[in-house]
């Protein structure tokens, strides 16, 4: 695994439904369940060419793409097989159903990427997935200190279900001078709240949780505190319009710290 990749714009959640595809067809291709799967990632200028016979992707730009690689050393597969690995409902096993390839496909292409396949009957398969390299890109327009040298003081308390996201904010907010706070539910960050009645300046708040969803526990937190800031954090781009109106901040899953720190520090500019 190549350690110095430039970053890509996906929701882990979505690549890592990809990987855990690719990685489960690779280990059934084995031969006499025995075999080696093995995993690579890398970097490719891409020209035209580079997609040429792609399973998808023919009509993306030359440019810089990450790529993620899926191999084994299996029974391989023939042309027509190749062809049709990705359409749904199509699949080489009596039991089963073929989502797993078509759920890869859509989750590639919804991310402007190209998945290439290299295999031959007997001779086992390469699956590659490639995925634009972000560019990174100076924001115009924007007055005052940059993100990273204003600092907060306080109380913030993050709510999301996901670890990966928990640990991002908590480590993000620290690092703007907030005392952070966070919980794993909906009831857990109502608990806190209340514990700390008062002190707390602003809620990170996750949309979709289970048990009680973000448009819950933003009800209760207003009924709480009318005074303390909630942004709100979802995948789903598409969220309420009536609720977007209520909120002090909508910030898109998946989002870079930076992203996150400039969304608080202009929610906060605004009281």
């Amino acid at each position: 695994l190549r350690r110095d990749l430039p970053s890509v714009e996906v929701d882990p959640q979505q690549l890592r439904q990809v990987l855990v595809h690719l990685v489960a067809n690779a280990v059934e291709a084995a031969r006499d369940d025995v075999g080696m799967v093995m995993l690579r990632t890398g970097v490719v200028e891409a020209t035209r060419k580079t997609f040429d016979g792609a399973a998808q992707g023919d009509h993306l730009p030359a440019g810089r793409y990450t790529f993620v690689e899926v191999s084994d050393d299996g029974v391989g597969m023939d042309e027509v097989t190749r062809d049709r690995m990705f359409e749904p409902f199509f699949s080489t096993k009596s039991s089963g159903r073929g989502l797993g390839l078509a759920a890869v496909s859509g989750i590639v292409r919804a991310h402007a990427g190209a998945i290439k396949v290299y295999s031959q009957p007997g001779r086992g398969t390469t699956v590659e997935v490639l995925l634009p390299a972000m560019v990174h890109r100076v924001a115009s327009g924007v007055t005052g200190r940059p993100a990273a040298a204003w600092e907060a003081d306080g109380c913030a308390l993050v709510i999301d279900d996901e670890d990966m996201v928990r640990e991002v904010a908590l480590r993000t907010l620290q690092r703007q001078g907030f005392e952070v706070m966070s919980a794993g539910s909906g009831a857990e960050g109502l608990e806190l709240l209340d514990a700390r009645a008062g002190e707390v300046r602003l809620v990170l708040l996750d949309f979709t949780m289970p048990e009680m969803n973000g448009d819950e526990v933003f009800r209760r937190i207003r009924e709480h505190d009318g005074d303390v800031k909630v942004i709100m954090m979802s995948g789903w781009r598409d969220a309420d319009a009536s609720l977007l109106d209520r909120l002090d901040g909508f910030l898109s899953k998946p989002f870079r710290a930076n992203e996150l720190a400039e969304k608080v520090r202009e929610v906060l500019a605004a009281t």
